[in-house]
């Protein structure tokens, strides 16, 4: 694994194991790269700071990177640019890059931001990169990331079985022809992972860049699909209401500061070329684009 001609190198698996842990992975602070010829160690992160920092300067924009405050725990996704900079870059790829008519963004104001490339490799690096700093429902089940992550590189996919003498873990699966009932050990399969990609999920692309969302895709033995099940049908009602009411909540404040600015005389009117007005158009168009579809999605299996 630790052959290529940029001498970048994983370190040892202790290092890996304890960036799972929930307080040893503060110590390692990703640091899971190391250059064999200055010794310096780096995070899976530093190919995508490179990457998008080449890009800005093509664009004639400079940017230098900041490192992660020292002692920090809180999740810092990219140091050329703000939470808040990805976020949109991310939701609003879809509407930029799969209008109606096909056309490429033209309203956009900074070049870069209409470039395909660099949004998606922001889309991707926001919906499909586990934290670092992982979150606290990966310890749910105890003091190691039950995500597993992060992972180490592999050259090609291979399945991994958990055998032992005894076949403790052995699984009954039944058949229709002999013979009728064969036990098998768990598995899992582990497609293939560039090294650089330690914290990346197995995504796919397609429903990555159509749905703008997380795609953790994974294949294995009938737990993985049993567990595949539950989570694909489990009730999130609560949750999606919740955002909703809190960008409502927001909105309807705005508005009420934007009424007593006008009814004071801060403010005399208000124009279309208003930052707020075009912003609140933008968000009320994407909250009908989410709830104007009468649509049974599988996070409603639960009600069936």
């Amino acid at each position: 694994l630790n052959e290529n001609k940029y001498d970048i190198y994983e370190r040892d698996h202790q290092c890996f194991r304890d960036a799972r842990h929930q307080a040893l992975s503060i110590l390692t602070k990703g640091h899971l790269l190391q250059c064999v010829k200055c010794k310096n160690t780096f995070t899976p992160t530093f190919f995508v700071e490179n990457t998008l920092s080449e890009k800005l300067r093509s664009y004639g924009i400079d940017t230098t990177l900041t490192p992660q405050p020292v002692g920090s725990t809180e999740e810092r996704k990219l140091s050329c640019m703000t939470d808040a900079q990805l976020d949109v870059a991310a939701y609003s790829y879809m509407y930029d890059f799969h209008s109606e008519n096909g056309q490429l963004p033209v309203h956009i104001a900074n070049t870069q931001w209409a470039d395909d490339e660099f949004r998606s490799l922001l889309r991707e690096h926001r919906f499909e990169y586990h934290d670092m700093w992982h979150r606290y429902t990966c310890f749910k089940k105890g003091c190691e990331c039950r995500f597993m992550f992060p992972f180490l590189a592999r050259k090609s996919t291979v399945i991994d079985e958990e055998e032992d003498e005894f076949d403790i873990n052995a699984i009954q699966w039944n058949r229709l022809s002999d013979p009728k009932t064969v036990w098998l050990s768990p598995w899992l399969l582990t497609p293939q992972r560039e090294l650089g990609s330690e914290y990346v999920n197995t995504y796919n692309y397609a429903l990555s860049e159509i749905f703008n969302c997380n795609t953790n895709v994974q294949i294995g033995d009938i737990w993985q699909i049993y567990y595949s099940t539950l989570y694909g049908s489990k009730s999130t009602q609560q949750e999606d209401s919740d955002r909703v009411q809190r960008i409502l909540y927001a909105v309807s404040r705005r508005l009420q500061k934007l009424e007593e600015d006008i009814h004071l005389g801060r403010k005399l009117f208000m124009t279309p070329e208003d930052s707020f007005t075009s912003g609140l158009s933008v968000v009320l168009s994407g909250l009908r684009a989410a709830t104007s579809r009468h649509v049974v999605s599988a996070t409603m299996a639960h009600l069936i």
